[in-house]
């Protein structure tokens, strides 16, 4: 064939699983949501996306610690009334807040704005997969992925004891701040 009147193949186009190569993504994320009679949702005060989260066995979904939960990223579900459903929240120490409500009800103690998902809205909670997200403090590629069980904000090292240790590895090095790429099928380089 000459290739005419061909179009590059879309994983999913106007889904979750439509991921750009202009955006970063070399291939579509592998996502799963949790098992259970229900979809998963943002829980109260909402749930930031592009960081770790809890799936409680309910499907409502928190950036802080479940104990039975299911840790997953999470994703926002793609469409066209996604200014509806997020909106950004700015860390306390900046004051700011355009959340639409009197005070923001979601307590970002991240040094970055997050896009938080309003409460009751679907996510998607994916288990595997290759994602960027923003870290606080950097990370080194080869490093496994901590997570902190009060913010869901993702860490290159055991900062803290509380931190938990997830099934990703740091895949892309930068420092404070820096958006670095994930990956839940490449085993740590380093303990």
């Amino acid at each position: 064939m000459n290739g005419v009147g061909l179009q590059a193949r879309r994983f999913g186009a106007g889904s979750p699983f439509d991921w750009p190569v202009a955006i970063g993504y070399e291939r579509p994320p592998l996502a799963c949501l949790a098992i259970g009679g229900f979809a998963a949702t943002a829980g109260q005060p909402g749930v930031a996306h592009g960081i770790f989260g809890w799936v409680a066995p309910d499907g409502t979904t928190t950036n802080t610690y479940v104990a039975s939960g299911i840790l997953a990223f999470i994703l926002p579900v793609l469409n066209s009334y996604n200014w509806q459903r997020v909106y950004p929240s700015f860390p306390v120490a900046s004051g700011e807040n355009i959340s639409g409500f009197p005070t923001d009800p979601y307590t970002n103690n991240a040094p970055f704005p997050l896009h938080v998902i309003r409460p009751g809205n679907p996510v998607i909670p994916a288990v595997l997969g290759t994602f960027n997200s923003k870290f606080p403090n950097g990370a080194m590629v080869g490093q496994p992925v901590w997570v902190d069980p009060d913010t869901g904000l993702p860490y290159g090292s055991q900062e803290s004891p509380t931190y938990l240790q997830t099934g990703w590895t740091v895949m892309r090095s930068g420092g404070a701040c820096s958006i670095l790429r994930i990956a839940s099928l490449m085993p740590p380089l380093t303990n």
